[in-house]
Protein backbone atom coordinates (compact mmCIF):
# COMPACT_ATOMS: atom_id res chain seq x y z
CA UNK A 1 0.00 0.00 0.00
CA UNK A 2 1.51 3.07 -0.97
CA UNK A 3 1.24 5.66 1.84
CA UNK A 4 2.67 8.94 0.92
CA UNK A 5 2.35 11.31 -1.79
CA UNK A 6 4.62 12.79 -4.15
CA UNK A 7 5.19 16.64 -3.64
CA UNK A 8 5.68 18.78 -6.25
CA UNK A 9 7.12 21.96 -6.39
CA UNK A 10 6.27 24.74 -8.73
CA UNK A 11 9.65 25.75 -8.98
CA UNK A 12 11.73 28.22 -11.49
CA UNK A 13 15.59 28.51 -11.94
CA UNK A 14 17.50 25.42 -10.41
CA UNK A 15 14.68 24.86 -7.41
CA UNK A 16 13.93 21.30 -6.80
CA UNK A 17 11.19 20.34 -8.70
CA UNK A 18 9.98 16.68 -6.93
CA UNK A 19 10.33 14.69 -3.75
CA UNK A 20 9.96 10.57 -3.72
CA UNK A 21 6.92 9.26 -3.23
CA UNK A 22 7.03 7.27 0.07
CA UNK A 23 5.86 3.56 -0.69
CA UNK A 24 6.91 2.26 2.83
CA UNK A 25 5.60 1.98 6.31
CA UNK A 26 5.91 5.74 8.22
CA UNK A 27 8.59 5.74 10.51
CA UNK A 28 11.05 3.28 8.20
CA UNK A 29 14.31 4.44 8.35
CA UNK A 30 16.54 5.33 4.56
CA UNK A 31 18.85 2.38 5.67
CA UNK A 32 15.92 0.05 4.89
CA UNK A 33 14.57 1.04 2.15
CA UNK A 34 15.88 1.98 -1.49
CA UNK A 35 14.62 4.98 -3.88
CA UNK A 36 14.22 5.01 -7.51
CA UNK A 37 14.86 7.69 -9.21
CA UNK A 38 13.94 8.78 -13.04
CA UNK A 39 16.81 9.96 -15.62
CA UNK A 40 14.44 12.47 -16.62
CA UNK A 41 16.68 14.24 -18.91
CA UNK A 42 17.14 15.00 -22.82
CA UNK A 43 13.29 15.85 -23.32
CA UNK A 44 12.71 12.33 -22.08
CA UNK A 45 10.32 11.94 -18.98
CA UNK A 46 9.65 8.06 -16.99
CA UNK A 47 6.38 8.58 -14.62
CA UNK A 48 5.89 5.32 -12.10
CA UNK A 49 2.52 4.74 -12.06
CA UNK A 50 2.47 1.60 -10.41
CA UNK A 51 4.57 -0.29 -7.97
CA UNK A 52 3.76 -3.85 -7.72
CA UNK A 53 0.43 -3.44 -8.44
CA UNK A 54 -0.63 -0.11 -6.10
CA UNK A 55 -1.32 2.64 -7.72
CA UNK A 56 0.73 5.68 -7.42
CA UNK A 57 -1.28 7.97 -10.10
CA UNK A 58 -4.26 9.34 -8.45
CA UNK A 59 -3.08 9.78 -4.56
CA UNK A 60 -2.89 13.62 -5.22
CA UNK A 61 -3.57 15.94 -7.85
CA UNK A 62 -0.58 15.56 -9.75
CA UNK A 63 0.93 13.89 -12.16
CA UNK A 64 2.66 10.26 -11.28
CA UNK A 65 5.90 10.51 -9.50
CA UNK A 66 9.12 10.52 -10.59
CA UNK A 67 10.78 8.99 -8.23
CA UNK A 68 9.29 6.01 -5.06
CA UNK A 69 10.99 5.29 -1.95
CA UNK A 70 10.15 1.41 -1.71
CA UNK A 71 11.20 -1.27 0.77
CA UNK A 72 14.10 -3.81 -0.85
CA UNK A 73 13.36 -6.99 -2.39
CA UNK A 74 11.67 -7.57 -6.50
CA UNK A 75 9.52 -5.55 -7.65
CA UNK A 76 7.70 -4.78 -10.87
CA UNK A 77 7.05 -1.15 -11.54
CA UNK A 78 4.36 0.00 -14.60
CA UNK A 79 6.05 3.12 -15.97
CA UNK A 80 4.95 5.29 -18.78
CA UNK A 81 7.98 6.75 -20.87
CA UNK A 82 7.20 10.19 -23.04
CA UNK A 83 9.55 11.21 -25.42
CA UNK A 84 9.50 14.89 -26.71
CA UNK A 85 12.23 15.01 -29.05
CA UNK A 86 10.14 13.80 -31.93
CA UNK A 87 10.61 16.24 -35.13
CA UNK A 88 6.66 17.22 -35.13
CA UNK A 89 6.22 19.48 -32.03
CA UNK A 90 2.74 18.62 -32.12
CA UNK A 91 3.57 14.75 -31.20
CA UNK A 92 4.91 13.14 -28.14
CA UNK A 93 6.02 9.48 -28.31
CA UNK A 94 4.37 7.54 -25.61
CA UNK A 95 5.39 4.08 -24.24
CA UNK A 96 3.62 2.44 -21.42
CA UNK A 97 5.28 -0.97 -19.82
CA UNK A 98 6.25 -3.25 -17.22
CA UNK A 99 10.03 -2.70 -15.53
CA UNK A 100 11.08 -5.38 -13.27
CA UNK A 101 13.48 -4.51 -10.16
CA UNK A 102 15.53 -5.93 -7.29
CA UNK A 103 16.51 -3.51 -4.67
CA UNK A 104 18.71 -3.69 -1.61
CA UNK A 105 18.51 -1.91 1.41
CA UNK A 106 20.35 1.65 1.74
CA UNK A 107 21.18 1.86 -1.62
CA UNK A 108 19.25 3.99 -5.12
CA UNK A 109 19.18 3.24 -8.13
CA UNK A 110 18.43 5.53 -11.43
CA UNK A 111 15.64 4.11 -13.76
CA UNK A 112 17.52 4.26 -16.77
CA UNK A 113 15.61 5.08 -20.02
CA UNK A 114 17.00 3.70 -23.48
CA UNK A 115 15.96 4.78 -26.82
CA UNK A 116 17.06 3.69 -30.36
CA UNK A 117 14.96 5.90 -31.68
CA UNK A 118 12.21 3.13 -32.61
CA UNK A 119 12.45 1.04 -29.53
CA UNK A 120 12.61 2.36 -25.88
CA UNK A 121 13.44 0.52 -22.64
CA UNK A 122 14.23 1.18 -19.25
CA UNK A 123 16.58 -0.21 -17.24
CA UNK A 124 17.98 -0.05 -13.40
CA UNK A 125 21.27 1.35 -12.82
CA UNK A 126 22.60 0.47 -8.99
CA UNK A 127 23.74 4.13 -7.75
CA UNK A 128 24.69 3.27 -3.81
CA UNK A 129 23.88 5.52 -1.47
CA UNK A 130 24.22 8.50 -4.15
CA UNK A 131 20.79 10.68 -3.21
CA UNK A 132 19.23 12.80 -5.82
CA UNK A 133 16.74 15.27 -7.23
CA UNK A 134 15.46 17.26 -9.91
CA UNK A 135 15.87 20.94 -10.65
CA UNK A 136 13.84 22.86 -13.71
CA UNK A 137 15.97 24.16 -16.15
CA UNK A 138 14.03 25.83 -18.80
CA UNK A 139 10.38 27.09 -19.51
CA UNK A 140 7.36 24.21 -20.28
CA UNK A 141 8.29 22.39 -23.14
CA UNK A 142 5.26 20.02 -24.66
CA UNK A 143 3.12 19.97 -21.24
CA UNK A 144 6.39 19.01 -19.32
CA UNK A 145 9.12 21.13 -17.19
CA UNK A 146 12.43 20.62 -18.53
CA UNK A 147 14.52 18.72 -15.39
CA UNK A 148 18.11 18.21 -14.92
CA UNK A 149 18.77 15.00 -12.88
CA UNK A 150 22.33 16.12 -9.85
CA UNK A 151 23.37 12.97 -7.74
CA UNK A 152 25.45 13.28 -4.80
Amino acid sequence: MLLGIATLLGACGTAPVATPLMAVPPGTGSQQTSTLWADNTHGQYLMIKKVGGAKTFGLSDRNPPYSVTIMPGHHVLSVSVIDTTTPDPRTSKFVDMEVPVDVVAGRNYVLRILSDGRNVSVRPEDIGSLVCRYEVIGGQQRGFLPVRMACE
